[in-house]
């Protein structure tokens, strides 16, 4: 029997950027139930001890740090100029959608502005004019390779980056590239959960550089990692961004990426100003926006005393549907049918998300002795 203990989903209104995610529980803090440790990843940085953050002054530097790589980050804050992005990819895995794609927005404020995604033979236009959203063509769906890499591009909206003042962080020292790197790891788990010497599956990860304050690799959750490169030096009114993104899960190639901005061109505007005859179509079914987070638990019949996690990503269509589930993590690779298999049987509904990463929480029968 499938037990699933889903978080509360905040919905939020159907405003493209919002974020969307839900409150992993404190699992760890089960008593007396060991939990099996993230494996390790050629990307996984958090490989020395971890410290928390406990003191303010603790916190702060942290904030400091991911506040300083946030503000050389494409946003959607006040302090962000107009912008006109192109990102063009190519994807691979498992899935329906993969190959060559390419990203765009084109940004003069949170009331006019155009976001496409292309992908194989799918493709969105969407429109904001006037606290009002549509697409140019209805979607049931957004491809799992282009949504994920959309959020990368745009980790500065995150809503783990957003509320970092109010969750746990833990920090580690390490290396990236022959250089200094601080990695910030958040999540909602306190206590005696959060003294493992070790990421946690719950926590979200920043490494940013301690001299440029740029940030270098990010981990929405173990075994999907992405790399951040500035060979290119790619400026835009002061900010240094990143021209080469790419993103690995379970250790493959996923995503690979080249980014180029500039200011709001003429050819651009004219688009802008064709918004009002779209919005006839509208609003959109589906959200552009970071994934839901959300653990269930499965109860075996094991003695071992130890929980084993497993890490799903899907791609969800506008009724909550799963169209694609791929693997992030797993503490034993041998329990990803089990973990799929479980996952397909929740019913998520019209959350409005496109994407979810799913913990799947294998529980022993008994606690340790």
């Amino acid at each position: 029997m499938l037990k699933s203990k889903l978080p509360l989903l905040l919905l939020t209104a159907w405003f493209v950027f919002a974020p969307l995610s839900g409150k992993l529980t404190a699992f760890q803090s089960k008593a007396g139930f060991a939990v099996a440790p993230v494996p390790p990843d050629p990307h996984e940085l958090v490989t020395g001890p971890v410290q928390i953050a406990v003191l303010p002054s603790d916190r702060e530097a942290a904030l400091s740090l991911l506040r300083r790589a946030a503000d050389n980050a494409i946003s959607h804050q006040p302090a962000m100029p107009p912008f006109n992005f192109t990102v063009t990819f190519v994807a691979s895995g498992q899935l329906t959608y993969t190959g060559q794609g390419e990203l765009t927005e084109t940004w003069k404020s949170g009331q006019n502005w155009r976001v496409t995604e292309r992908i194989g033979d799918y493709s969105l236009v969407r429109v904001g004019y006037s606290g009002r959203t549509a697409n140019e063509k209805p979607v049931s769906m957004i491809p799992m390779r282009a949504q994920m890499l959309r959020n990368e591009v745009m980790w500065r909206t995150s809503s783990t980056v957003n509320e970092a003042g109010t969750s746990q962080i833990r920090t580690s020292a390490a290396q990236w590239n022959g250089k200094p790197v601080t990695c910030i790891l958040l999540s909602q788990i306190g206590g005696a959960a959060a003294q493992v010497q070790s990421r946690l599956w719950e926590e979200s990860e920043y490494c940013i550089a301690n001299d440029s304050g740029l940030l270098q690799t990010h981990s929405i959750s173990p075994g999907t990692y992405t790399v951040f490169g500035y060979g290119r030096n790619l400026g835009f009114h002061g900010k240094s961004l990143p021209d080469h993104i790419t993103t690995y899960v379970a250790g493959a190639l996923a995503n690979e990426a080249d980014l180029s901005i500039a200011d709001v061109s003429a050819d651009s505007a004219a688009l802008l100003n064709q918004t009002p005859e779209m919005l006839a179509n509208g609003r959109p079914g589906i959200a552009l926006n970071q994934p839901l987070l959300l653990p269930i638990d499965v109860p075996t019949t094991s003695s071992s005393g130890t929980i084993q996690p497993v890490v799903l990503h899907a791609e969800l269509d506008s009724q909550g549907n799963m169209l694609d589930v791929e693997l992030s993590a797993a503490a034993d690779a041998k329990l990803t049918s089990a973990a799929i298999d479980a996952a397909k049987k929740l019913k998520l509904g019209r959350t409005g998300a496109s994407q979810a990463y799913i913990i799947v929480r294998f529980m022993p029968a008994s606690p340790t002795p």
